[in-house]
């Protein structure tokens, strides 16, 4: 994954110069920055998602590592910011970055309640941070920049999953349901602001679609190593005996996996995103269901006004692998450092 193509506006489409808008602002979209009152205490219990232990340890892990992500897409976004040129795009992304910084101030509120219970949340931020530093390390800052720009789809299109039947979360407790029907209203809301930034900089030539197409590649080991592994350590922690039967986890899959699964949109949504055409928003009809669960999502005096947030370079800048073979020899390391990553998690996590 080359990160060779760091110059701004290479977009095709004259429209992407125009400094007074963005593709989301044509759609009539704008992230809004909110902070809800949302506190958590230790009424909260283990089993919170339905009084199921397989539910409530996917939800939990969800969270902690919802909290530890959403710093790494600040990070990437201040990034973007320090080679943007584009007025509207430093605003989306502004506006973007402070959503970002409230969803992990807010995690961060439930999870020292778990935390308060000896839940794993430093190790799972360890092993997190772990896996994207192996991504900086073996392919460079680009590909970390193509990882959020994926991830922020994958999460975008649960999003939209929730967003069209909300009812799944009735199960929950009321402050985790609130608190995860609000995320995910503006992890709609700010589906394509990342997306949009990575273009005006990256543009959409050959080097874009590479970069995205690793990011995408990248995204998919990092969900598959540590969505399921740190469920599966809270599950032993907070429900121990739980964790090994396969009855535990069957109502996850089906929520996830199932007919109208949480999932059903990601895979469409990710092959899109190396498509030269390909934006976020044309996969739904995002206006339509922001205004039609606003009411239930968010609420007005929850806004707070957009404050300008300053660039950052990213000082560890890597020149990312050129070739074919380099590249492939760099996957086969980022494969070892991944499992290395996961013996050393499942080591620290193991009760003595």
């Amino acid at each position: 994954m080359n990160d060779s193509a760091t110059h701004p506006l290479h977009h095709s489409d004259a429209a992407a110069s125009d400094t007074a808008t963005t593709p989301s602002l044509r759609r009539g979209i704008r992230p809004v920055p909110r902070q809800p009152d949302l506190l958590f205490d230790d009424s909260l219990p283990d089993a919170w998602f339905a009084g199921d232990p397989g539910l409530s340890s996917f939800w939990s892990a969800f969270g902690i590592l919802a909290g530890i992500a959403e710093q790494e897409f600040i990070d990437i976004g201040r990034a973007l910011l320090g080679r943007m040129s584009n007025p509207a795009i430093i605003d989306e992304t502004s506006r973007f970055l402070q959503q970002e910084a409230i969803h992990g101030a807010v995690h961060a509120r439930m999870n020292r309640v778990l935390g308060d219970r000896d839940y794993p949340i430093e190790p799972a931020r360890r092993f997190l941070l772990d896996i994207i530093g192996n991504i900086q390390t073996r392919f460079g800052d680009g590909a970390v920049i193509a990882w959020g720009v994926a991830a922020e789809q994958g999460i975008g299109e649960i999003g939209h999953a929730v967003m069209e039947n909300p009812s799944v979360l009735d199960p929950a407790a009321e402050l985790p349901r609130r608190l995860l029907l609000w995320h995910f209203y503006e992890e709609v809301e700010h589906q394509a602001a990342l997306y949009d930034g990575f273009l005006h900089v990256y543009g959409d030539g050959s080097d874009s679609a590479t970069l995205r197409r690793g990011g995408v590649a990248l995204l998919l080991v990092t969900m598959a190593l540590s969505l399921p592994l740190v469920s599966w350590v809270v599950c032993r922690h907070a429900f121990p005996g739980q964790q090994n039967r396969m009855r535990t986890w069957r109502p996850i899959l089906r929520q996830l996996f199932g007919r109208n699964g949480l999932l059903r949109g990601g895979g469409a949504n990710l092959r899109a995103l190396t498509r030269k055409d390909f934006h976020p928003f044309d996969q739904h009809q995002p206006e339509a269901v922001l205004a039609t669960r606003r009411d239930l999502c968010v609420r007005p005096e929850w806004e707070r006004p957009v404050r300008s947030l300053k660039p950052t370079r990213d000082e560890r800048r890597v020149q990312g692998p050129a070739g074919v073979l380099q590249t492939a020899a760099a996957a086969v390391g980022y494969l070892g450092d991944c499992a290395r990553s996961t013996r050393h998690f499942l080591r620290v996590t193991t009760p003595a």
